[in-house]
């Protein structure tokens, strides 16, 4: 219901439990009509990339529209019992103001788009992509409290620089030389943004978006190469971790994640005769198995090397058992 000629975004409805039931949808109405006038804007969400999230019991939309015909967040509230109805006007809560959200090779365009709630201990993130959709394309967050007033601009904050960009992906192969016009030469993956957020199977946060490949690209004219038009644009994932101040970490490699000397860890165990009987307590309840033998059955092996996966095993029965 949204998108290049689209003036207004629909919401539909499933009123049954089976997803994929056809039957169980149906078209609840549009959200708002976008105005051109980007005076009588403010008081409508835009025609795409408008997110939603809900906390302590009040619901948001938060929607990219211009502002002074420069690119920015918008957020507002809504009636959870009818979401086609804003319940107050939308406030900017970021705009297109760093150098790194603005391109001045195309016209100083700086686009504040595709935005994404992610919480974390006592505060709200809003990732978002911003300058133009190429190598600049970047992902970056503003951020509030989570007790905060979230229609209140002030308390937002934005972190300084982006969290994922291009530099995190790519790879220089060849040097640019500006005094002769020759092009460098890359490998990897570049412009990453739009991006949303899910969990893995164990509950963690993942970031998904979009990015392209360095020399693959699907347009006849040089200079729509890796551009808006270049449909050469694929989905990525990456699991978001967060640093020691709170804030997330969309950027580290899985290098950076596990580095190769530490996926195999050794460990010896040698039980003396004090220890007999909490082997035998946890080998009664399930904490320990054992090592399995060719014919099936198992053998403890005190004396043998534990890897991390194991150890893992270990802990998750453990908890498993005793969590509660």
């Amino acid at each position: 219901m949204a998108g290049w000629g689209a003036d207004r975004q629909g919401i539909f409805t499933c009123e049954g439990d089976d997803l994929m039931d056809p039957d169980n949808w149906g078209f609840s109405g549009y959200i708002d009509v976008t105005e051109t006038n980007h005076e009588t804007q403010t008081s409508r969400v835009n025609n795409f990339d408008t997110t939603f999230f809900e906390l302590n019991g009040t619901c948001y939309y938060v929607t990219p529209k211009g502002a002074d015909w420069k690119g920015a967040l918008w957020i507002t509230t809504f009636d959870p019992d009818n979401p086609t109805v804003l319940t107050s006007d939308p406030v900017i809560i970021s705009r297109g103001d760093m150098a790194f959200e603005t391109n001045v090779l195309q016209n100083g365009q700086n686009i504040q788009e595709g935005s994404a709630v992610l919480f974390h201990d006592d505060k709200i993130f809003i990732a978002y992509a911003c300058a133009t959709v190429d190598q600049f394309y970047a992902t970056n967050v503003i951020y509030a409290d989570i007790d905060a007033d979230l229609m209140d601009p002030d308390s937002w904050s934005k972190y300084p620089y982006p969290l994922l960009s291009t530099a995190d992906l790519t790879t220089t192969v060849e040097d640019p030389d500006y005094t002769t016009g020759k092009k460098g030469s890359y490998s990897g993956t570049f412009g990453p943004g739009h991006n949303s957020f899910t969990v893995d199977e164990n509950g963690n946060p993942v970031i998904v978006y979009h990015a392209r490949a360095w020399g693959e690209s699907y347009v006849d004219r040089d200079e729509d190469r890796y551009g808006l038009f270049d449909a050469g644009r694929h989905a990525y994932a990456n699991s978001v971790h967060f640093g020691a101040d709170g804030f997330p970490i969309f950027n580290m490699t899985a290098e950076q994640i596990l580095s190769e000397e530490l996926k195999t860890v050794t460990l010896t165990v040698k039980v003396e005769e004090f220890a007999e009987d909490a082997m035998k307590w946890a080998v009664g309840n399930g904490i320990i198995a054992g090592k399995e033998n060719e014919d099936g059955s198992y053998r403890l092996d005190p004396q043998g090397g534990t890897s991390r996966a194991e150890c893992s095993i270990i802990i998750q029965r453990f908890m498993e058992t005793f969590g509660e």
